[in-house]
């Protein structure tokens, strides 16, 4: 009798360890999702093609390249249809630019829209703002960046994604130079739905980045995102919803991340875990 006792014991003991094994066994495989999926998320919001970070450093260059604002900002709407609108405030030397990045075909695969506002100030060298990038044959030598606001929406195969409430304030130095070098903070919100054969998987998000010393050459965008180097760190906060047939779950998440880019690769280290991705697609590579 002590011995079917002691069966019975072992039995239960076997049956408890099996559960709490499988919901530990969940638990990490949903935090490894979730991790990955916020380095895919981060991947989009520095891309190029994504209208994410490295979108905006191309405006800075673009603007640093030529010394007439009506050029420059024209360069700034090669990529959009739409128009560019500019207006210059004498009492604070400061510019007011909105432009739309589109790219794709709103019916194919990818397709990207982003609409933004700008505060731009050419600075000269004792910090003083004057009109134009070149002003009475002074050229500046630093630019004050501010993203006033901007929003946008992206597809692509595997995301769908809205952006909002995009800010930033960078300060671009050596603007004199064929090198510039930017520092500074952005942030935005938004939300990412990654579509997979498993799952459904979305993020509703806040992100807030710091820019160190992200170099790159002024002038044409062309191969942008093969040009620029720097790292990028900071925190993602965000509410994960995973959705697999009738079963759904969700969980908030807050993660801390370190991202360098060298070379049009970006190394993305979410809480220790390391992923590689395309700076110009935003695409994941391996990591």
């Amino acid at each position: 009798m002590k011995t079917k006792s002691t069966l019975h014991t072992v039995a239960a003991a076997l049956v408890l360890f099996a559960v709490v094994g499988c919901d530990s066994s969940t638990d990490a495989d949903a935090d490894l999702t979730a991790t990955q999926d916020v380095a895919e998320s981060l991947a989009k919001v520095t891309a190029e093609d994504t209208g994410g970070l490295t979108d905006q450093v191309g405006d800075v260059l673009e603007l640093a390249s030529v010394g007439d604002i009506q050029a420059q900002t024209d360069v700034l709407g090669k990529s959009t249809t739409h128009p560019v609108e500019r207006s210059y405030d004498e009492s604070t030397g400061t510019w007011t630019i909105s432009v739309t990045h589109e790219r794709g075909d709103p019916e194919g695969e990818r397709y990207m829209t982003l609409s933004k506002v700008y505060n731009v100030q050419f600075l000269d060298e004792d910090g003083l703002a004057q009109k134009f990038f070149i002003t009475e044959g002074d050229t500046a030598r630093s630019i004050s960046f501010v993203i006033v606001e901007g929003e946008g929406t992206l597809v692509t195969p595997r995301i769908e994604a809205a952006r909002e409430n995009i800010t930033g304030s960078w300060l671009a130095t050596g603007v004199n130079t064929d090198e510039v070098t930017i520092n500074g903070v952005y942030s935005r919100e938004g939300g990412h739905t990654i579509t997979t054969l498993a799952a459904v998987r979305t993020l509703d998000y806040e992100v807030a980045l710091e820019v160190t010393d992200l170099v790159g050459p002024k002038g044409s965008r062309r191969d942008l995102s093969q040009k620029i180097s720097g790292t990028i760190s900071g925190s993602y906060d965000a509410l994960a919803t995973f959705q697999r047939g009738d079963a759904y779950r969700e969980r908030e998440i807050s993660k801390t991340f370190t991202i360098v880019i060298s070379e049009g690769e970006a190394t993305i280290n979410v809480d220790g875990q390391v992923f590689g991705s395309n700076v110009r697609t935003g695409d994941l590579t391996a990591g």
